[in-house]
Protein backbone atom coordinates (compact mmCIF):
# COMPACT_ATOMS: atom_id res chain seq x y z
CA UNK A 1 0.00 0.00 0.00
CA UNK A 2 2.62 2.20 0.81
CA UNK A 3 4.03 1.85 -2.71
CA UNK A 4 0.75 2.95 -4.26
CA UNK A 5 1.14 5.98 -2.04
CA UNK A 6 4.86 6.75 -3.54
CA UNK A 7 3.36 6.87 -7.24
CA UNK A 8 0.81 9.77 -5.84
CA UNK A 9 3.32 12.36 -4.95
CA UNK A 10 3.60 15.46 -6.92
CA UNK A 11 7.26 17.46 -7.52
CA UNK A 12 5.93 21.39 -7.32
CA UNK A 13 8.75 23.78 -7.45
CA UNK A 14 8.41 27.40 -6.23
CA UNK A 15 10.42 30.17 -6.96
CA UNK A 16 14.20 29.97 -5.02
CA UNK A 17 13.55 33.11 -3.42
CA UNK A 18 10.57 31.35 -1.18
CA UNK A 19 11.89 30.80 2.44
CA UNK A 20 11.08 27.75 4.13
CA UNK A 21 7.80 29.52 5.79
CA UNK A 22 6.47 29.72 2.24
CA UNK A 23 7.67 26.47 1.57
CA UNK A 24 6.03 24.86 4.23
CA UNK A 25 2.89 26.56 3.38
CA UNK A 26 2.73 25.74 0.25
CA UNK A 27 2.55 22.25 1.00
CA UNK A 28 0.06 22.35 4.26
CA UNK A 29 -2.38 24.28 1.55
CA UNK A 30 -1.67 21.43 -1.49
CA UNK A 31 -2.11 18.88 1.15
CA UNK A 32 -5.69 20.19 2.14
CA UNK A 33 -6.60 20.00 -1.03
CA UNK A 34 -5.84 16.14 -1.33
CA UNK A 35 -2.19 16.39 -3.25
CA UNK A 36 0.14 14.80 -1.60
CA UNK A 37 3.32 17.36 -2.68
CA UNK A 38 7.38 17.44 -1.89
CA UNK A 39 7.85 21.03 -1.96
CA UNK A 40 10.92 22.89 -2.64
CA UNK A 41 12.44 26.52 -3.34
CA UNK A 42 14.21 26.04 -6.87
CA UNK A 43 12.44 27.93 -9.97
CA UNK A 44 15.12 30.74 -11.18
CA UNK A 45 12.87 34.55 -11.84
CA UNK A 46 14.24 37.60 -13.74
CA UNK A 47 12.46 40.58 -13.85
CA UNK A 48 13.98 44.15 -13.62
CA UNK A 49 11.37 45.19 -10.90
CA UNK A 50 9.76 42.72 -8.57
CA UNK A 51 8.96 39.61 -10.10
CA UNK A 52 6.08 37.77 -9.44
CA UNK A 53 5.58 34.31 -7.76
CA UNK A 54 6.01 31.25 -9.92
CA UNK A 55 4.92 27.61 -9.23
CA UNK A 56 5.76 24.29 -11.16
CA UNK A 57 3.65 21.13 -10.65
CA UNK A 58 5.11 17.81 -12.40
CA UNK A 59 1.87 15.62 -12.10
CA UNK A 60 2.79 12.47 -14.03
CA UNK A 61 -0.45 12.38 -15.58
CA UNK A 62 -4.45 12.48 -14.64
CA UNK A 63 -4.90 11.18 -11.48
CA UNK A 64 -3.36 14.30 -10.21
CA UNK A 65 -6.98 15.95 -11.17
CA UNK A 66 -8.76 12.94 -10.06
CA UNK A 67 -7.31 13.43 -6.29
CA UNK A 68 -8.58 16.62 -6.40
CA UNK A 69 -11.42 15.85 -7.29
CA UNK A 70 -11.88 13.53 -4.58
CA UNK A 71 -10.80 15.32 -2.21
CA UNK A 72 -13.28 17.92 -3.11
CA UNK A 73 -16.36 16.45 -3.44
CA UNK A 74 -16.68 17.77 -7.15
CA UNK A 75 -15.74 17.25 -10.59
CA UNK A 76 -12.33 17.54 -11.65
CA UNK A 77 -12.36 21.65 -13.76
CA UNK A 78 -14.10 22.70 -10.53
CA UNK A 79 -11.48 20.80 -7.80
CA UNK A 80 -8.56 22.74 -10.34
CA UNK A 81 -10.46 25.79 -10.22
CA UNK A 82 -10.75 25.77 -6.30
CA UNK A 83 -6.60 24.97 -6.38
CA UNK A 84 -6.30 27.72 -8.40
CA UNK A 85 -7.91 30.09 -6.31
CA UNK A 86 -6.52 28.93 -3.03
CA UNK A 87 -3.34 28.93 -4.50
CA UNK A 88 -3.46 32.61 -6.02
CA UNK A 89 -5.10 33.58 -2.01
CA UNK A 90 -2.40 32.19 -0.31
CA UNK A 91 0.48 33.81 -2.75
CA UNK A 92 -0.73 36.98 -3.06
CA UNK A 93 1.13 39.67 -1.56
CA UNK A 94 1.25 43.23 -2.09
CA UNK A 95 5.37 43.44 -2.76
CA UNK A 96 5.31 41.66 -6.14
CA UNK A 97 3.13 40.97 -9.38
CA UNK A 98 0.90 37.68 -9.25
CA UNK A 99 2.72 34.89 -10.69
CA UNK A 100 1.21 31.59 -12.44
CA UNK A 101 1.01 28.27 -12.02
CA UNK A 102 3.01 25.71 -14.61
CA UNK A 103 1.22 21.93 -14.64
CA UNK A 104 3.51 19.42 -16.45
CA UNK A 105 1.63 16.35 -16.97
CA UNK A 106 4.14 14.37 -18.90
CA UNK A 107 1.60 14.80 -21.72
CA UNK A 108 1.83 18.61 -22.06
CA UNK A 109 2.73 22.05 -20.38
CA UNK A 110 0.17 24.24 -19.09
CA UNK A 111 0.41 27.57 -17.77
CA UNK A 112 -2.81 28.74 -15.75
CA UNK A 113 -3.60 31.96 -14.22
CA UNK A 114 -6.69 33.48 -12.59
CA UNK A 115 -7.71 34.70 -16.20
CA UNK A 116 -8.48 31.09 -17.33
CA UNK A 117 -12.56 30.32 -17.19
CA UNK A 118 -14.16 27.48 -15.41
CA UNK A 119 -14.56 25.75 -18.90
CA UNK A 120 -10.87 26.25 -19.66
CA UNK A 121 -9.90 24.57 -16.65
CA UNK A 122 -12.56 21.79 -17.41
CA UNK A 123 -10.65 21.30 -20.54
CA UNK A 124 -7.27 20.59 -18.84
CA UNK A 125 -8.39 18.39 -15.94
CA UNK A 126 -10.26 16.22 -18.18
CA UNK A 127 -7.01 15.87 -20.70
CA UNK A 128 -9.58 17.65 -23.44
CA UNK A 129 -6.02 19.43 -24.56
CA UNK A 130 -3.73 17.85 -27.50
CA UNK A 131 -0.95 16.01 -26.25
CA UNK A 132 2.98 17.49 -27.38
CA UNK A 133 2.11 20.92 -26.84
CA UNK A 134 2.57 23.86 -24.23
CA UNK A 135 -0.76 26.23 -23.72
CA UNK A 136 -1.18 29.62 -22.29
CA UNK A 137 -4.14 31.09 -22.02
CA UNK A 138 -5.06 34.10 -24.36
CA UNK A 139 -8.77 36.13 -25.76
CA UNK A 140 -10.54 33.73 -23.92
CA UNK A 141 -9.36 30.31 -24.78
CA UNK A 142 -6.21 28.35 -25.02
CA UNK A 143 -3.56 29.07 -27.47
CA UNK A 144 -0.29 26.05 -27.96
CA UNK A 145 2.67 26.61 -28.98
Amino acid sequence: MAEEHTQDVVDVKIEAQADAAEVEAVRELLGSLGVNAVVTAKLGRYASGPAPWAMAIETGGSAFYERLAEAAGTEPGAALERLLARVYEMRRRDDRPDGSIRIEDGERSIALTEAVSAEGLRQVATGELATGASYFWDDGGWQGI
